[in-house]
């Protein structure tokens, strides 16, 4: 197959099924498991400088929270053919099925996940 002119190209390399709302946080994707005494969350958010997370309890719904920013190495000259990888707010709550504060609360972040670990309160 021949391909003439890089028009061609372009148009090959920006149509994709990808879709992102603009308008909405990206939506990180997460694991939630339980152990015997504690609930487990480990969310993906690689790339991601863990300064820009918040994490916040009211009741018995969590959230995290914050912002990817685009590497500083890319400058302004640049002009991309197709950018997949998330940049910007994100945003993801969870109904926990009990009640809790943030002193019941351990949160790591290694290796692009973030662990959160929280200890099942006795009522």
């Amino acid at each position: 197959m021949s391909i003439v002119g890089g028009s061609r190209i372009l148009y090959i390399l920006q149509r994709s099924s990808f879709h992102q709302d603009l308008e909405e946080p990206f939506s990180p994707p997460m694991d939630i498991y339980l152990t015997e005494d504690c609930l487990h969350l480990e969310i993906e958010l690689p790339a991601l400088n863990p300064q820009h997370i918040q994490l916040s309890i009211k009741g018995d719904v969590l959230t995290i929270e914050g912002v990817k920013e685009r590497e500083p190495t890319y400058s302004d000259a640049i002009s991309f053919i197709r950018a997949e990888r998330f940049i910007g707010p994100f945003r993801r709550s969870v109904k926990l099925p009990f009640y809790t504060d943030k002193h019941h609360v351990e949160a790591t972040y290694k290796k692009g996940i973030l662990y959160i670990k929280i200890n099942m309160q006795e009522d």
